[in-house]
């Protein structure tokens, strides 16, 4: 008898759930068709002209960039790079040993 009982419910959970699971899946499956077009349409922007101009113009800069700091020029005020914001860097050259930069930049 309790086999039987227990047969039963298993059959009733699955009878109820199936439903369930059967929204869960078509769920699922709309999620992934929209991901899919998603990465699609970042795929195609990649292989767009501005967007490959706008990824060498970005590559070109930060050359230069480490281009100066490697031969000392970084200390000099910092271009503007595509999509930033304007910084300056510090001159550490011209300072005496041991003095602050605030204390440095107080006396220019």
């Amino acid at each position: 008898m309790t086999v039987f009982i227990a047969v039963l419910l298993i059959v009733l959970f699955i009878t109820l759930a199936d439903p369930v699971i059967r929204l869960i899946r078509l769920e699922l499956r709309y999620k992934g068709k929209q991901e899919e077009k998603i990465l699609e349409a970042k795929t195609n922007a990649l292989e767009d002209g501005q967007i490959q101009a706008a990824m060498a113009e970005r590559a070109d800069w930060e050359a230069g960039q480490l281009a100066d700091r490697i031969l000392g020029a970084a200390a000099l005020p910092v271009k503007q790079g595509p999509g930033f914001t304007t910084a300056t860097a510090i001159d550490h050259r011209s300072r005496p040993r041991g003095e602050s930069p605030k204390a440095h930049s107080d006396q220019d």
